[in-house]
């Protein structure tokens, strides 16, 4: 039984209906509420919102704004998949300035339950349940009943695992996209003293993100003494895409290689012979350039551990709103 099909983690989720879910990264907060849990075993999301973060000072401002959207609803619980660590009541979001106390939060807001959970943390809770078109195949393999490995570059690098436990799931949330770079090839090593240069320690995310793009394409234009003007990541993968620009090419081919490498590392850590899910707000945008991309390549080229991931399946997640229905089953196996 999956995590998402499986009623045992509400004693009686009936209760709780209607609640609030979130999912919010650098850029966007996408707000939904849940009301009812059909008999499919999935949750029924409805008055999906998405507002910009820079328009909302705070994070309260958000949900306030959200509740006003609704009109009405009675909101007593609320549960939101933030960029970040959640290390206890205070809160520090990655990549947006915004800091709260869930404990205050709850109080001003008359709530009876606020959850936090980090955003990978509910998209790997999501994984067990998606299935056929929600899915694309990157890579086959041989998918066993084992840790998964969840990943996926947006704002950030987020990555979090699921670890089967019995006939249910328990998600471990993590900050691995912020570990080490490792570059492979003369090329990658240059672009790595150029980035180096201009702001020190290089993380995975320093590469596979927004920003990452955009600091791939002027570091490759910069070693190979090209001069070029700025492109934001969206129009570098535009025109990737379309093939119409030679270095917008090259960036996401490099972008795609470094995610395979980084989605090795990370499928070798936690023993992800469940798989591998690849997620964010890139990858699917991209992701007839991923297929034919050295993505593969690069995951399969791990030395004496290659016969081990080379036997991992990938799997991109393309599913509308994955964390939303990742939170909304959290919500209820806590509430």
């Amino acid at each position: 039984m999956s995590a998402l099909a499986s009623t045992n983690f509400a004693q009686n989720p009936q209760t709780i209906f209607p609640y609030v879910v979130a999912d919010i990264g650098g850029t966007n907060a996408r707000w939904g509420l849940v009301t009812a849990l059909e008999a499919s075993g999935h949750y029924r999301i409805e008055s999906i919102k998405t507002f910009e973060n820079k328009t909302h000072p705070k994070f309260e401002d958000s949900l306030a704004a959200y509740i006003d959207y609704l009109a009405g609803v009675q909101v007593r619980h609320v549960c939101v998949a933030l960029a970040g660590p959640v290390l206890g009541d205070r809160i520090e979001m990655t990549n947006i300035n915004w800091s709260f106390s869930v404990r205050e939060v709850e109080a001003a807001f008359s709530l009876q339950k606020l959850l936090i959970v980090n955003d990978f943390t509910a998209l790997a809770y999501a994984t067990s349940a998606l299935v056929g078109e929600q899915l694309i195949t990157i890579k086959p393999g041989q998918q066993k009943h084992a840790p998964r490995a969840i990943l996926g570059p947006g704002t950030g690098l987020g990555m979090a695992s699921l670890i089967p436990v019995g006939e249910t799931w328990l998600p471990l949330s993590g900050e691995g996209g912020h570990t080490a770079f490792a570059p492979r090839g003369e090329e990658e090593i240059a672009l790595c003293q150029y980035l180096q240069n201009k702001q020190g320690y290089l993380s995975k995310e320093t590469f596979l993100s927004g920003a990452g793009l955009e600091r791939i394409y002027a570091g490759l234009a910069a070693v190979r003494g090209q001069t070029i003007a700025p492109k934001s990541a969206a129009a570098i993968s535009a025109t990737a895409v379309s093939g119409e620009d030679a270095l917008a090419v090259d960036t996401l081919n490099l972008f795609c290689a470094v995610m395979g490498s980084a989605a090795a590392d990370l499928a070798l850590t936690v023993g992800a012979l469940g798989g591998v899910f690849l997620g964010g707000g890139i990858l699917p945008r991209v992701r007839e350039f991923l297929l034919q991309s050295p993505f593969v390549e690069r995951f399969c080229d791990k030395a004496v551990m290659s016969h081990y991931v080379r036997e991992i399946p990938v799997f991109l997640i393309v599913a509308d709103e994955p964390a939303l229905i990742g939170a909304a089953a959290l919500l209820a196996e806590h509430s």
